[in-house]
Protein backbone atom coordinates (compact mmCIF):
# COMPACT_ATOMS: atom_id res chain seq x y z
CA UNK A 1 0.00 0.00 0.00
CA UNK A 2 1.03 3.54 -0.96
CA UNK A 3 1.32 6.10 1.77
CA UNK A 4 -2.06 8.16 0.31
CA UNK A 5 -3.82 4.74 0.91
CA UNK A 6 -2.66 4.38 4.42
CA UNK A 7 -3.89 8.32 5.23
CA UNK A 8 -6.96 7.61 3.35
CA UNK A 9 -7.66 4.30 5.51
CA UNK A 10 -6.59 6.69 9.01
CA UNK A 11 -8.91 9.24 7.85
CA UNK A 12 -11.57 6.85 7.16
CA UNK A 13 -11.55 5.65 10.49
CA UNK A 14 -11.60 8.86 12.22
CA UNK A 15 -14.61 10.16 10.29
CA UNK A 16 -16.47 6.89 10.67
CA UNK A 17 -15.59 6.95 14.55
CA UNK A 18 -16.14 10.83 14.60
CA UNK A 19 -19.59 10.01 13.21
CA UNK A 20 -20.27 7.18 15.63
CA UNK A 21 -19.75 9.53 18.80
CA UNK A 22 -21.98 12.15 17.43
CA UNK A 23 -24.91 9.97 16.73
CA UNK A 24 -24.09 8.64 20.88
CA UNK A 25 -23.88 12.40 21.83
CA UNK A 26 -27.61 13.02 20.84
CA UNK A 27 -29.16 10.58 23.28
CA UNK A 28 -26.60 11.94 25.81
CA UNK A 29 -28.81 12.66 28.98
CA UNK A 30 -31.68 11.03 27.77
CA UNK A 31 -32.99 7.50 29.09
CA UNK A 32 -34.05 5.56 26.01
CA UNK A 33 -36.50 2.70 26.45
CA UNK A 34 -37.33 0.11 24.23
CA UNK A 35 -40.89 -2.45 24.97
CA UNK A 36 -43.94 -3.65 23.75
CA UNK A 37 -47.49 -3.72 24.49
CA UNK A 38 -49.27 -6.71 22.28
CA UNK A 39 -46.73 -6.69 19.60
CA UNK A 40 -46.88 -2.95 19.27
CA UNK A 41 -42.60 -1.87 19.60
CA UNK A 42 -42.61 1.50 21.21
CA UNK A 43 -39.43 3.58 22.26
CA UNK A 44 -39.94 5.79 24.99
CA UNK A 45 -37.49 8.57 25.70
CA UNK A 46 -37.28 10.78 28.93
CA UNK A 47 -34.42 13.18 30.21
CA UNK A 48 -32.28 11.46 32.50
CA UNK A 49 -33.24 13.08 36.08
CA UNK A 50 -35.50 13.27 38.79
CA UNK A 51 -38.13 14.94 37.29
CA UNK A 52 -38.82 12.72 34.25
CA UNK A 53 -42.09 11.29 35.56
CA UNK A 54 -44.03 14.18 36.05
CA UNK A 55 -43.15 15.93 32.76
CA UNK A 56 -45.84 16.59 30.02
CA UNK A 57 -45.80 13.20 27.74
CA UNK A 58 -45.23 13.83 24.03
CA UNK A 59 -46.81 10.72 21.82
CA UNK A 60 -45.34 10.94 18.49
CA UNK A 61 -46.69 8.90 15.20
CA UNK A 62 -45.34 8.18 11.56
CA UNK A 63 -46.30 8.48 8.55
CA UNK A 64 -46.77 5.35 5.35
CA UNK A 65 -43.72 4.02 5.42
CA UNK A 66 -42.06 5.37 8.16
CA UNK A 67 -41.29 4.32 11.67
CA UNK A 68 -40.18 5.31 14.61
CA UNK A 69 -36.80 5.88 13.64
CA UNK A 70 -37.24 8.46 10.97
CA UNK A 71 -39.51 10.56 13.90
CA UNK A 72 -36.53 10.34 16.23
CA UNK A 73 -35.69 13.84 15.30
CA UNK A 74 -38.83 15.68 16.48
CA UNK A 75 -38.56 12.96 19.51
CA UNK A 76 -34.81 13.66 20.52
CA UNK A 77 -35.93 17.65 20.29
CA UNK A 78 -38.58 17.31 22.73
CA UNK A 79 -36.67 15.14 25.20
CA UNK A 80 -33.60 17.29 25.29
CA UNK A 81 -36.21 20.56 25.70
CA UNK A 82 -37.60 18.31 28.77
CA UNK A 83 -40.75 16.27 27.48
CA UNK A 84 -41.36 12.53 28.07
CA UNK A 85 -41.90 11.17 24.50
CA UNK A 86 -43.44 7.55 23.32
CA UNK A 87 -42.91 6.69 19.50
CA UNK A 88 -44.18 3.39 18.15
CA UNK A 89 -44.42 1.29 15.03
CA UNK A 90 -47.74 1.10 13.06
CA UNK A 91 -48.33 -2.51 11.60
CA UNK A 92 -46.56 -3.08 8.95
CA UNK A 93 -43.84 -0.71 9.55
CA UNK A 94 -41.05 -0.74 11.24
CA UNK A 95 -40.20 -3.79 13.38
CA UNK A 96 -44.07 -4.15 13.83
CA UNK A 97 -44.89 -7.95 12.55
CA UNK A 98 -48.79 -7.42 12.12
CA UNK A 99 -49.67 -7.01 8.38
CA UNK A 100 -50.67 -3.28 7.77
CA UNK A 101 -54.46 -3.58 7.12
CA UNK A 102 -55.95 -3.19 2.94
CA UNK A 103 -57.79 -0.15 4.36
CA UNK A 104 -56.32 2.31 6.66
CA UNK A 105 -58.43 1.90 9.51
CA UNK A 106 -57.70 5.53 11.77
CA UNK A 107 -59.59 3.57 15.05
CA UNK A 108 -56.71 1.13 14.75
CA UNK A 109 -54.35 4.18 14.66
CA UNK A 110 -55.54 5.68 17.15
CA UNK A 111 -55.36 2.91 19.83
CA UNK A 112 -51.71 2.51 19.08
CA UNK A 113 -51.57 5.68 20.41
CA UNK A 114 -53.54 4.90 22.92
CA UNK A 115 -51.10 1.61 23.72
CA UNK A 116 -48.37 3.99 24.08
CA UNK A 117 -49.62 5.94 26.13
CA UNK A 118 -50.42 3.20 28.50
CA UNK A 119 -46.43 2.39 28.19
CA UNK A 120 -46.13 5.19 29.18
CA UNK A 121 -47.78 5.16 32.32
CA UNK A 122 -46.90 1.41 33.01
CA UNK A 123 -43.00 3.16 32.97
CA UNK A 124 -43.84 5.57 35.54
CA UNK A 125 -44.63 8.75 33.49
CA UNK A 126 -47.48 11.07 33.97
CA UNK A 127 -50.23 11.20 31.36
CA UNK A 128 -52.15 13.51 32.93
CA UNK A 129 -50.92 16.49 30.58
CA UNK A 130 -50.46 14.70 27.02
CA UNK A 131 -49.38 16.19 23.66
CA UNK A 132 -49.67 14.07 20.12
CA UNK A 133 -48.12 14.59 16.76
CA UNK A 134 -47.95 13.37 13.58
CA UNK A 135 -46.42 12.91 9.88
CA UNK A 136 -48.53 12.23 6.86
CA UNK A 137 -51.03 8.98 7.97
CA UNK A 138 -49.52 9.90 11.41
CA UNK A 139 -51.22 13.60 11.41
CA UNK A 140 -54.44 12.31 10.67
CA UNK A 141 -53.96 9.68 13.71
CA UNK A 142 -52.67 12.63 15.31
CA UNK A 143 -55.97 14.85 14.69
CA UNK A 144 -58.18 12.17 14.95
CA UNK A 145 -56.67 11.30 18.63
CA UNK A 146 -56.52 15.07 19.62
CA UNK A 147 -60.38 15.15 18.89
CA UNK A 148 -61.42 11.58 20.19
CA UNK A 149 -59.39 12.08 23.77
CA UNK A 150 -60.35 16.21 24.24
CA UNK A 151 -57.87 16.67 27.62
CA UNK A 152 -55.13 16.15 25.24
CA UNK A 153 -53.57 19.41 25.53
CA UNK A 154 -51.60 20.60 22.21
CA UNK A 155 -52.44 18.47 18.74
CA UNK A 156 -49.71 18.70 15.73
CA UNK A 157 -49.75 17.37 12.41
CA UNK A 158 -46.66 17.70 10.30
CA UNK A 159 -48.07 17.22 6.41
CA UNK A 160 -51.26 17.12 7.67
CA UNK A 161 -53.90 15.52 5.71
CA UNK A 162 -57.63 16.06 5.71
CA UNK A 163 -60.31 15.29 8.75
CA UNK A 164 -63.20 17.38 10.62
CA UNK A 165 -61.86 19.45 12.98
CA UNK A 166 -63.73 22.45 14.45
CA UNK A 167 -62.66 25.60 16.73
CA UNK A 168 -62.71 23.53 19.86
CA UNK A 169 -60.92 20.44 19.47
CA UNK A 170 -58.28 19.39 18.73
CA UNK A 171 -57.33 21.81 21.20
CA UNK A 172 -54.13 23.83 20.64
CA UNK A 173 -53.59 22.77 16.90
CA UNK A 174 -50.67 23.75 14.96
CA UNK A 175 -50.07 22.43 11.05
CA UNK A 176 -46.94 22.12 9.69
CA UNK A 177 -46.80 22.19 5.57
CA UNK A 178 -43.93 21.63 3.40
CA UNK A 179 -43.37 24.64 1.19
CA UNK A 180 -42.47 22.34 -1.68
CA UNK A 181 -45.50 20.43 -1.53
CA UNK A 182 -48.89 22.30 -2.49
CA UNK A 183 -50.80 19.66 -1.53
CA UNK A 184 -50.32 19.60 2.20
CA UNK A 185 -50.19 23.58 2.45
CA UNK A 186 -53.63 23.57 1.07
CA UNK A 187 -55.05 20.76 3.39
CA UNK A 188 -53.14 22.65 6.47
CA UNK A 189 -54.86 26.30 5.31
CA UNK A 190 -58.70 23.92 5.12
CA UNK A 191 -57.41 22.85 8.76
CA UNK A 192 -56.66 25.95 9.62
CA UNK A 193 -59.86 27.84 8.11
CA UNK A 194 -62.01 25.01 9.88
CA UNK A 195 -60.50 25.49 12.97
CA UNK A 196 -61.64 28.83 13.06
CA UNK A 197 -58.47 30.53 11.92
CA UNK A 198 -54.91 32.06 13.14
CA UNK A 199 -54.85 33.15 16.84
CA UNK A 200 -56.02 32.02 19.99
CA UNK A 201 -54.84 31.44 23.52
CA UNK A 202 -52.96 28.28 24.22
CA UNK A 203 -53.57 28.26 27.79
CA UNK A 204 -57.51 27.71 27.41
CA UNK A 205 -56.43 25.44 24.43
CA UNK A 206 -57.85 27.99 21.38
CA UNK A 207 -54.33 28.53 19.91
CA UNK A 208 -54.42 27.56 16.15
CA UNK A 209 -51.69 28.25 13.81
CA UNK A 210 -49.67 27.14 10.52
CA UNK A 211 -46.45 27.60 9.37
CA UNK A 212 -45.29 27.04 5.97
CA UNK A 213 -41.48 24.87 5.93
CA UNK A 214 -39.56 26.93 3.26
CA UNK A 215 -37.51 24.32 1.15
CA UNK A 216 -38.35 21.01 2.44
CA UNK A 217 -40.92 18.21 1.12
CA UNK A 218 -42.47 15.71 1.92
CA UNK A 219 -39.55 13.94 3.54
CA UNK A 220 -36.94 16.53 4.12
CA UNK A 221 -39.18 18.50 6.61
CA UNK A 222 -38.68 15.44 9.32
CA UNK A 223 -34.90 16.20 9.52
CA UNK A 224 -35.81 20.08 9.51
CA UNK A 225 -34.53 21.57 12.54
CA UNK A 226 -37.01 24.70 11.52
CA UNK A 227 -40.14 22.09 12.28
CA UNK A 228 -39.03 20.77 14.68
CA UNK A 229 -38.22 24.11 16.94
CA UNK A 230 -41.99 25.03 15.91
CA UNK A 231 -43.10 22.00 16.81
CA UNK A 232 -40.56 22.41 20.36
CA UNK A 233 -42.29 26.21 20.97
CA UNK A 234 -45.88 24.84 20.39
CA UNK A 235 -45.51 22.50 23.45
CA UNK A 236 -43.29 25.39 25.30
CA UNK A 237 -46.07 27.78 24.50
CA UNK A 238 -48.78 24.96 25.71
CA UNK A 239 -47.54 23.23 28.67
CA UNK A 240 -44.36 26.45 29.46
CA UNK A 241 -40.84 25.67 29.94
CA UNK A 242 -39.11 22.63 30.98
CA UNK A 243 -37.26 22.50 33.65
CA UNK A 244 -33.29 21.42 32.78
CA UNK A 245 -34.54 22.36 29.03
CA UNK A 246 -31.42 22.56 27.05
CA UNK A 247 -31.75 23.42 22.89
CA UNK A 248 -30.92 20.47 20.34
CA UNK A 249 -30.36 20.62 16.91
CA UNK A 250 -30.80 17.32 14.35
CA UNK A 251 -27.92 17.07 12.70
CA UNK A 252 -28.06 13.31 12.62
CA UNK A 253 -28.19 12.99 8.75
CA UNK A 254 -24.72 14.82 8.35
CA UNK A 255 -23.08 12.51 10.69
CA UNK A 256 -24.50 9.60 9.12
CA UNK A 257 -23.53 10.85 5.77
CA UNK A 258 -19.66 11.33 7.23
CA UNK A 259 -19.80 8.14 8.84
CA UNK A 260 -20.90 6.35 5.02
CA UNK A 261 -17.63 8.38 3.50
CA UNK A 262 -15.42 7.89 6.07
CA UNK A 263 -16.07 4.05 5.78
CA UNK A 264 -16.17 3.67 1.93
CA UNK A 265 -12.83 6.12 2.05
CA UNK A 266 -11.35 3.13 4.46
CA UNK A 267 -12.44 0.60 2.03
CA UNK A 268 -11.03 2.10 -1.42
CA UNK A 269 -7.68 2.49 0.82
CA UNK A 270 -7.86 -1.41 1.05
CA UNK A 271 -8.39 -1.87 -2.36
CA UNK A 272 -4.32 -2.35 -3.16
CA UNK A 273 -4.64 -5.56 -0.80
CA UNK A 274 -7.47 -6.81 -2.48
CA UNK A 275 -6.22 -6.88 -5.87
CA UNK A 276 -3.06 -7.82 -5.01
CA UNK A 277 -4.96 -11.25 -3.78
CA UNK A 278 -5.54 -12.10 -7.80
CA UNK A 279 -1.94 -12.85 -7.93
CA UNK A 280 -2.64 -16.31 -6.77
CA UNK A 281 -6.11 -16.79 -8.86
CA UNK A 282 -6.63 -18.73 -12.25
CA UNK A 283 -5.85 -17.22 -15.62
CA UNK A 284 -9.57 -15.84 -15.81
CA UNK A 285 -9.44 -14.30 -12.20
CA UNK A 286 -12.11 -16.93 -9.91
CA UNK A 287 -11.28 -18.03 -6.92
CA UNK A 288 -11.15 -21.69 -5.98
CA UNK A 289 -13.72 -22.66 -4.04
CA UNK A 290 -11.59 -23.12 -0.96
CA UNK A 291 -10.86 -19.94 -1.35
CA UNK A 292 -14.41 -18.88 -1.24
CA UNK A 293 -15.45 -20.76 1.77
CA UNK A 294 -12.63 -19.79 3.72
CA UNK A 295 -13.14 -16.15 2.49
CA UNK A 296 -17.28 -16.59 3.93
CA UNK A 297 -15.90 -18.16 7.32
CA UNK A 298 -13.26 -15.89 8.20
CA UNK A 299 -15.70 -12.58 7.34
CA UNK A 300 -18.49 -14.24 9.16
CA UNK A 301 -16.37 -15.48 12.34
CA UNK A 302 -14.16 -11.61 12.26
CA UNK A 303 -18.07 -10.06 12.07
CA UNK A 304 -19.09 -12.06 14.80
CA UNK A 305 -15.89 -11.29 16.56
CA UNK A 306 -16.25 -7.62 16.21
CA UNK A 307 -19.59 -7.37 17.69
CA UNK A 308 -18.98 -9.72 20.82
CA UNK A 309 -16.19 -7.49 21.55
CA UNK A 310 -18.04 -3.97 20.92
CA UNK A 311 -20.92 -5.85 23.23
CA UNK A 312 -18.77 -6.92 25.58
CA UNK A 313 -17.25 -3.64 26.29
CA UNK A 314 -21.10 -2.14 26.82
CA UNK A 315 -22.08 -0.98 23.25
CA UNK A 316 -25.27 -1.14 23.34
CA UNK A 317 -26.25 -3.26 20.00
CA UNK A 318 -29.80 -3.40 20.05
CA UNK A 319 -29.82 1.02 19.81
CA UNK A 320 -26.59 1.27 17.38
CA UNK A 321 -27.00 4.68 15.85
CA UNK A 322 -30.61 4.57 16.87
CA UNK A 323 -31.54 2.09 13.89
CA UNK A 324 -31.98 -1.01 15.27
CA UNK A 325 -34.96 -1.52 17.62
CA UNK A 326 -36.61 -4.54 18.96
Amino acid sequence: MKTYHWIAAVLGLLMFAAALWQLEVADSGLVVTNTKVDGLPITLISPDDDDSAGRPLVLVGHGVAGSRVIMRGYALTFAHAGYNVALWDFAGHGSNPNPMPEERDENTLVADADAARTAAQANGFAVDRTAVLGHSMGSGMALSYGITHPETMATIAVSPVSRDVSPVLPRNLLLLAEGLDQRFVENAEELLQQAGGQGGDPQDGTARQMEVIPGVEHITILFSSTAQQFARRWLDDTFGPQPGASDFTDRRMMWYLLGLVGTLLFFWSLSPLINSLDDGYEEEGMMTVGRRIGALLIGALGATGILYVLSSAGLNLNQLLSLIHI
